[in-house]
């Protein structure tokens, strides 16, 4: 594993190499949130060559199993990711980097929120835009989400996402693939494959199972 800042150039070579699998990561700028507990994070992300890390491996192969995944990927959950590697960097790179927040959110947090992510489940929603709703940093609120729901952003968001495809399954006049359309899907085959994931059946033999 390397780590390069932007801009650092970097050299590469190998002889007598039979397999070799690689992914690089290329991060862009994100809009700035009023803590600046993710700069501090930055801040920590030192060059760092030649090493290994069984827990950036791990989300290294998440990140391989969304790029193969058909369809557009969860913009929530690619973002949750990418701070999970980058705090996991900084983390190796220094020991002195003060151990993050344990608390929750506050019920008001917690219910704007989660009211602002229920009105949006069609729609892509990003992480810095929901610290940003409750002014705090991606990192924290990542973290603090998970510590009052049980789940982290991205999760809650698909679970909710599900229960209301649940809903719209019960109207026959709504076709599956308009209900994917509507519950932030890209399309009916998505909807399908992580239907079956989650509940155990697609969405054309619940709603079968349910017909009144």
């Amino acid at each position: 594993m390397n780590y390069a800042p932007a801009g650092m150039p970097m050299w590469a070579r190998s002889e007598r190499t039979k397999y070799l699998s690689h992914i690089s990561f290329t991060f862009s700028d994100s809009p700035k949130v009023p803590v600046d507990e993710d700069d501090l994070i930055a801040q920590h992300l030192q060059p760092r060559f030649m090493f290994f890390d069984e827990s950036i491996l791990q989300l290294a192969k998440l990140f391989c199993t969304e790029c193969y995944e058909e369809g557009t990927s969860d913009l929530l959950y690619g973002d949750s990711l990418a701070m999970a590697l980058m705090a996991r960097l900084a983390w190796l790179s220094s020991s002195g980097m003060k151990a993050p927040k344990r608390g929750g959110l506050s019920a008001r947090q917690l219910k704007l929120v989660t009211a602002y992510m229920q009105g949006r489940l069609a729609s892509q929603i990003s992480l810095a835009e929901l610290a940003g709703l409750i002014g705090t940093s991606r990192s924290y609120f990542g973290r603090a989400f998970r510590v009052s729901t049980g789940r982290p952003p991205h999760r809650w968001l698909m679970i909710n996402r599900l229960e209301r495809a649940r809903e719209y399954l019960l109207t026959p006049q709504i076709t599956i693939a308009q209900i994917a359309q509507l519950t932030g899907f890209t399309h009916q085959a998505h909807l399908t494959r992580v239907f079956r994931q989650v509940i155990g059946t697609t969405p054309a033999a619940w709603r079968r199972l349910h017909d009144n």
